[in-house]
């Protein structure tokens, strides 16, 4: 199970890291463009 972190685009801050499903479903629920996801 590969881990990966969301992270602010403009700010650079992490704002969750687990599995591509939990970082793709957080990053559903937010601004579309202000967060993309890196795998560790």
């Amino acid at each position: 199970m590969k881990t990966h972190k969301v992270v602010g685009i403009y700010s650079g801050d992490t704002y969750l890291t687990g599995t591509l499903d939990e970082c793709e479903t957080y990053v559903a629920y937010e601004p579309a463009n202000s967060f993309h996801i890196e795998p560790l």
